[in-house]
């Protein structure tokens, strides 16, 4: 995208923004930027801040380890998924997450790349 938007015209780029309905984050929840290049930065907090008990929405993974992205998939942890916080281990560490009508235990890795916000009601989107 950074190559192409120097060899395209601001029409094309509305354009295509129109056609996509105006996205304001991409598929892993970063933050796109408008058409004069503000940046709306949602308030998100790693998934190793929550507590048990807690339900949360995933606002936002990490998208640096294509390996890491595929397992969050493979799990459900997408932006939008609603995630129950089951228990939290004393030692290590290990979270146990509800997501949808799974349980899953992750560690560290997971926590650290998953950033959430909290729930109101229901997840924001189904992707």
């Amino acid at each position: 995208a950074e190559q192409v938007e120097h060899a395209i015209s601001d029409a094309f780029v509305d354009r295509m923004d129109a056609l996509l309905g105006r996205p304001t984050e991409d598929p892993h929840g970063d933050p796109i930027p408008d058409n004069v290049g503000g940046v709306v930065v949602p308030s998100s907090q790693p998934l190793s801040t929550v507590l048990p008990g807690q339900q949360v929405i995933v606002q936002r993974v990490s998208d640096e380890n294509p390996d890491l992205l595929r397992y969050l998939a493979s799990l459900g942890l997408i932006p939008g998924a609603l995630i129950q916080v089951e228990a939290v281990a004393s030692y290590g560490g290990v979270y146990t997450l509800r997501v949808g009508a799974q349980t899953h235990a992750v560690g560290d890795a997971v926590t650290q790349a998953v950033l959430v916000r909290p729930a109101t009601t229901e997840p924001v989107s189904e992707r």
